[in-house]
Parts: C-alpha cells; structure tokens; sequence
C-alpha cells in the first residue's frame, strides 16, 4: 500500500473511533468472516431527527478490519440513516468489484476518507476483512 494510506490505515488501528460497545444501542449487528476468523459486533444510535449520533464497536481481527470499523465510525457518524446506507452500499459494491475484477480505478467520490484503500486491487485477499465492518453495518439497518 502507499505510504500514505498505510499510514492513516495504522493510525486508525492505534487509535480507532468508537472502539467500545454502547449501553443502549438503537442498531447491532454481529458478523464472521469464515475464511479467516475475523468477527466483528457493531452498534449504532440515532437522534430523533434520524442522524446517526454513535458507534460502538468491537472487533477480534487483523489490523484492516479494525482499522475499516474505525474509518466507517468515522465516516458515517452525523449522517442521515438514508445517506450513510448509500455511502455503505456504495462502498461494498465497489469492493465486490475490485474483488473479482481487479480494477480498483472506478472508485466511488462519494468520501475522500474512504480514498485509503483505494490500492486494495494489490491485496484481493485482504478486501473480504475491510468489507466486514460495512456488511454489519448493512446487516444492522436491515434488521428494522
């Protein structure tokens, strides 16, 4: 990976956002990737105004996955619910694409934070523990 990403990917493992489970979640999700052990339980909670106001989360994994459940705290955090399951729907779609494809040149403007793993092309074996987090995260809105 370039340096930069790298480096950012690294912060977020060493200081990840949101990294504690919440008391009263309004959302939760729990996912498993089976190829390699990596789980992840994600939490959320909405504003009466619909914004997502809080993650929680907590991750048994290598440094990707939680450094992807760290960025998308992030990320999606003081978004509306509509909003932040386009940017995720968006996201894993392009990452199914890389991963079968290739090609990561069509990636999606939507966040510029999301610009880091834009070199996942290179490690196609590594885009199913990023995809955890976002699949949780998807799990979690489907469950309303």
């Amino acid at each position: 990976m370039q340096d930069r990403s790298s480096h950012i990917l690294m912060q977020h493992y060493r200081n990840p956002v949101a990294n504690q489970l919440l008391d009263r979640p309004d959302f939760d999700a729990k996912r498993r990737n089976n190829l390699c052990g990596d789980e992840i339980h994600l939490q959320f909670r909405m504003d009466e105004t619909g914004k997502i106001i809080e993650f929680g989360w907590h991750a048994k994994g290598c440094m990707l996955v939680k450094s992807s459940a760290s960025i998308l705290s992030d990320v999606l955090t003081g978004r509306p619910l509509d909003e932040a399951r386009g940017v995720a729907g968006s996201f894993i779609t392009w990452l199914d694409d890389v991963e079968t494809s290739g090609d990561d040149h069509n990636a999606p403007q939507l966040i510029r934070e999301l610009g880091v793993f834009d070199e996942m092309s290179n490690y196609p074996g590594r885009i199913p523990c990023i995809k955890l987090p976002w699949r949780a995260f998807m799990d979690a809105i489907s469950q309303s």
